[in-house]
């Protein structure tokens, strides 16, 4: 799949018992050690029936590529995480919705769910990232 890629880094994790909203805040870079700003937003740990978004981020840079790091797990077995990014403004507008993301398929070994580490890169508008305020994922399916 184009822009997807697989990172080999898959660990043992103990079971989500609690699940926060998600949400994400823009971060900015220290502008005195980088002559670009990146745009990162993380997003909290969510879940949609047995799949489990344990964390991630999106990273922009100044020319709008962004790359999107992700930790998804299941609590079944040959789930695929599906969902979209939805990027908003100021005054919550949405500004861009990014293509549907797919996680590789995950599995529940004898009762121990793996964690699976993977990334997708898109490229939005850079004359949108000043705008921006808020990316969160949406349109989830497992």
């Amino acid at each position: 799949m184009k822009g997807f890629s697989l990172f080999a880094a898959v660990a043992l994790c103990a079971p989500v018992i609690t699940v926060q909203a998600q949400s994400s805040t823009p971060m900015d870079q220290d502008s005195s050690s980088a002559p670009a700003r990146n745009y990162i937003f993380n997003f909290k740990q969510t879940s949609k029936d047995a799949c489990v978004l344990q964390s991630g981020n999106i990273v922009f840079d100044a020319a709008g590529n962004a790359t999107l790091h992700l930790a998804t797990m299941t609590t079944d077995n040959n789930d695929i995480w599906k969902s979209r990014v939805l990027l908003r403004n100021v005054a919550g507008v949405s500004v861009f919705t990014s293509p549907e993301l797919n996680s590789p398929k995950m599995e529940n070994k004898n009762g121990h769910p793996q964690t699976y580490n993977w990334a997708y890169n898109f490229k939005i508008d850079p004359s949108l990232l000043p705008s921006i305020t808020t990316a969160e994922m949406f349109d989830i399916t497992c």
